[in-house]
């Protein structure tokens, strides 16, 4: 014989409504008959059920909100009130049918006695002023407990999982939050405010994930808290809170801050975080603070200079880079040096970059350098193609217009290969879309 599976079953409110059907008759509940043997009974139990009710979801709240570490014990306080909230509801509902349905329906229907004539059993009714006092009072405790149920719905497992002993616990609790699948919650004050307290948790994982989760929440309240975190004693804490800034957006007090950060940094990690923030701001003013470590010892932290510089290139930087472009430098250098060209070049480069195409080798290319952030999202710093074809986007950016027919030439020459012809195709396309738009 197969043994038999015990299912374990918490009930909920849903749940709780389920036992209530339409075709269910009042008779047949049976519940509490010994709280309305009498009319004053009944209105006692009701003045108490509802005082304890009201009671209890006061302390519930406070204690699952502010003072429980246990999503188990949560659960079950919940369960309880909801359980209590029936039972004061059905008490509400039969002193309801005392005062407004026949004659002695109480001691009928809800107490089964046997009583002279024939009288309606009103189970339609009373399943009807049943479920409003569910809904009324339900409203009703959530409303007077500032909101509980709602807020328990948005922040009540992070509370008690941040509360935990377990640093590790507590960590774990912000990354599930930061998950993409909880973006709906994000915007929540509550939530981003729960967030910024854990800032000086004494553990430095969790003031480490905190600082990012703000960033990838978009709480710019918290900017200032996180300019303050750029100096924690933790490496990795100033690193996060760098990104979480950049991420934030554009602000002058951002901005310095990151920067005399970064001219403070102790190594290239953090060097290449303070870079990363900077690049994130997008800031054309980053330009000059980010070139000073393009020739730097360590090479990914001069590839993510450039990448600021590219981002924000200052003024006067276009000679600068012209006059690496023409000393020795590694191939990935190149590579961002003619990136970072690409965005300042002017008609003075044109010439240059198409002697540039013809002197390269045909296969030579650049390898893509990327920063794959947390939730998968990747940033190129370092753009992947052969560098003719980083040398025909310098013409195109500069003067695409006039040298239309360098591209129409590229395009039907075979001994090109297919990427050139495809770029040059492309460049085609958007000269025309663009003159189309100026008629």
């Amino acid at each position: 014989m197969e043994p038999r599976s015990r299912i374990v079953v918490i009930p909920d409110m849903a749940s709780v409504m389920r036992i209530i059907n339409l075709n269910a008759k009042v008779s047949e509940f049976g519940f509490f008959r010994s709280f309305a043997t009498t009319r004053k009974r009944l209105i006692f139990s009701v003045i108490i059920s509802s005082a304890i009710a009201y009671g209890l979801a006061f302390l519930g709240a406070y204690y699952v909100l502010e003072v429980s570490g246990s999503v188990g014990i949560n659960l079950a306080i919940i369960t309880a009130l909801m359980m209590l909230l029936l039972v004061m509801s059905y008490l509400q509902a039969v002193l309801v049918g005392e005062f407004f349905f026949t004659e002695n329906w109480r001691r009928r229907v809800v107490l089964g006695e046997k009583v002279d004539g024939a009288l309606k059993d009103h189970n339609a009714e009373f399943l009807i002023v049943l479920v409003v006092f569910v809904l009324v009072n339900a409203f009703t405790l959530n409303l007077s407990t500032n909101g509980f149920f709602d807020t328990y719905h948005k922040e009540g497992f992070f509370r008690s999982e941040l509360r935990s002993s377990d640093p590790l616990d507590r960590k774990n609790a912000l990354v599930r939050m930061a998950d993409i699948t909880n973006v709906m919650l994000w915007e929540d004050g509550g939530l981003r405010t729960l967030v910024r307290q854990q800032y000086i948790d004494p553990d430095a994982r969790v003031r480490e994930q905190a600082a990012w989760n703000s960033g990838e929440m978009g709480d710019k309240s918290a900017r200032k808290d996180l300019i303050k975190r750029l100096e924690d004693s933790s490496l990795d804490v100033r690193a996060s809170a760098a990104i979480a800034l950049g991420k934030l957006g554009n602000q002058t007090e951002v901005r310095e801050a990151i920067e005399a950060r970064l001219e403070k940094s102790k190594g290239p990690k953090e060097r290449i975080a303070m870079l990363r923030g900077l690049a994130l701001l997008n800031s054309p003013l980053s330009g000059l603070a980010a070139w000073k470590h393009t020739r730097d010892d360590d090479e990914s932290v001069s590839l993510y200079a450039y990448w600021v510089v590219r981002n924000g290139a200052p003024n006067g930087i276009r000679e600068k880079l012209r006059e690496r472009l023409a000393s020795k430098t590694s191939p990935k250098e190149r590579c961002a040096l003619l990136d970072t060209l690409k965005m300042v070049a002017n008609e003075d480069d044109v010439s240059w970059s198409r002697r540039q195409f013809e002197s390269v080798k045909k296969g030579e290319k650049c390898e893509p350098f990327v920063w794959e952030d947390r939730n998968e999202r990747i940033y190129y710093v370092l753009y992947s193609d052969t560098f003719r074809v980083k040398h025909m986007k310098i013409v195109a950016n500069a003067s695409g217009t006039t040298q239309r027919s360098w591209f129409d030439r590229l395009i039907a020459d075979t001994s090109q290969s297919w990427r050139v012809r495809e770029v040059a195709l492309e460049i085609v396309k958007q000269i025309d879309k663009a003159q189309k738009g100026r008629h």
